[in-house]
């Protein structure tokens, strides 16, 4: 199975993540034939995910066809997520993550979407690894078989449950749609992670969380990062900077992702036959480790909002350092007589690392410089 090399993967961070055309074909073999049959469920699965279902609804996790529709759709797409993370990472930190092979532990890892998006980004490593979910019918290994025929990923399945502790020494720790699935609240919740990831990680390595991008469990993620912080593991990314989360004074509020990406054919029918549209990948993540992230540049903000096209002005908000919200304007007129302010304008993506010109927010124009970081 090959990918992009990891080297070479600054553009996922401005252009459309995509599936390697190898890999697409495999999963197309895998689907063809199969659409009609799995669309329900999929539109099932959907439903329930986005709070539609019907009291009534019968458990869906009764039959293996739950499993793979759930495999070959949601599958790819938090694959990607995992990817994307990789990326990021990697750019903030060329050494991460530090080995060729690496001790892997997958939490919550149904069909080893989060395992099978780190191989994606880097399709060079060797993954030992222990997935580990309290449902023991997550038995197949569809989506990773490609690097489990190439000796790339070897992996053991664990059926206990994640209330109970997990002793290792992990290079990676992933926890992929898992805390919204914990039945405690926050607090507890961050507790019970604070304990997992001490006793499981290995010195240097790194735990991510990903979740879904809606509002309160995204709140849920930025009240549990600002646990980890006092209990003193370091954020590798999204936030740039230590201080508590300023999205949790305002209800209203939450920092989640967008990444644009090209839907593969196999994906994009079983969305049309479905009634879906997975238009673009959207979470929330955390990256931490007791090590220290590497500085970046003093200035350096990330924007947390859509980059707002409206009439005749472009908004959008960053985050920095100090852990400071700030709104700035664009005008559009501004941005159409530059060339070079507008090249600058039009590179900005929700994620996007950049070093503004000041921490006050407000009106932007080409005199100031409002330098893209990542």
């Amino acid at each position: 199975m090959t990918s992009q090399n990891p080297s070479s993967v600054a553009y996922l961070m401005t252009s459309r993540i995509s599936l390697p055309e190898e890999y697409v074909h495999y999963m197309d073999g895998l689907v063809r034939d199969n659409e009609r049959r799995l669309a329900p469920l999929v539109r099932a699965l959907s439903d329930r995910y986005v709070g539609k279902s019907t009291p009534n609804t019968p458990p869906l996790r009764a039959t293996s066809a739950w499993r793979t529709a759930y495999t070959y759709y949601y599958g790819p797409v938090n694959a990607l997520k995992l990817q994307a993370i990789a990326v990021e990472l990697a750019l903030r930190d060329p050494a991460w993550p530090g080995k060729h092979t690496l001790r892997l532990l997958d939490l919550g890892a149904g069909p080893g979407s989060a395992t099978a998006g780190i191989l994606l980004w880097n399709p060079s490593l060797e993954l030992d690894s222990v997935w580990v979910d309290a449902d023991p019918a997550w038995d197949g290994f569809a989506l990773v078989q490609p690097w489990i025929d190439t000796g790339a990923l070897r992996v053991r399945r664990d059926t206990r449950d994640l209330a109970t502790e997990i002793q290792g020494s992990f290079d990676l720790v992933l926890a992929a749609n898992v805390v919204t699935e914990m039945q405690a609240d926050v607090h507890a919740r961050a507790a019970r992670l604070d304990r997992l990831f001490t006793r499981a990680l290995a010195p240097g390595g790194t735990a991510i969380i990903v979740e879904p991008a809606l509002r309160q469990t995204t709140r849920d993620l930025h009240t549990l990062r600002d646990r980890m912080l006092a209990a003193g593991w370091h954020v590798l990314a999204p936030c740039t900077g230590r201080g508590p989360c300023p999205m949790l004074a305002n209800d209203r509020d939450w920092c989640h992702e967008t990444r644009d990406w090209i839907q593969p054919d196999f994906h994009h029918r079983l969305d049309q036959l479905a009634g879906l549209e997975k238009d673009a990948l959207r979470f929330s993540f955390l990256a931490i480790s007791r090590t220290p992230a590497p500085a970046t540049s003093p200035c350096a903000a990330r924007i947390v909002s859509e980059i707002r096209h409206q009439k005749g002005r472009i908004r959008l908000a960053t985050c920095d350092e100090h852990s400071r919200l700030a709104a700035w304007e664009i005008q559009q007129r501004d941005v159409r007589a530059n060339r070079e302010f507008r090249s600058t304008v039009e590179a900005l993506r929700r994620g996007s690392l950049v070093c503004p010109p000041h921490d006050r927010g407000g009106r932007l124009d080409p005199t100031d410089t409002f330098r893209r970081l990542l």
